[in-house]
């Protein structure tokens, strides 16, 4: 099961933090992140650079990670919103 969260569209030169969170059944195994064009599922293709892509918790040996957390920079001339994805898994008991 994939999740996704996005925040508000970032005016040039500003940063983003999001974070895509599993429901309380799951745990994540993976993540990634995007920029994107507002309103569209259209990645931009220049200038808006991810600069940490990590588990939440960002801490060793954990086995039940929450979801994921992503940031970055958004250096393109237009507004760009950065989308964090979360891949989930069920517990197991």
């Amino acid at each position: 099961r994939v999740v996704f969260s996005e925040g508000a569209p970032v005016n040039s030169g500003a940063s983003s933090a999001v974070n895509a969170t599993c429901p309380a059944t799951h745990k994540a195994i993976g993540g990634g992140a995007g920029w994107f064009q507002p309103g569209t599922n259209t990645t931009t293709t220049l200038d808006a650079q991810v600069n940490a892509s990590v588990p939440v918790p960002a801490t060793a040996g954990v086995d039940s990670m929450t979801g994921w957390r992503v940031v970055g920079i958004n250096r393109s001339a237009t507004n760009r919103v950065l989308r964090a994805y979360a891949t989930c898994v069920p517990k197991t008991p």
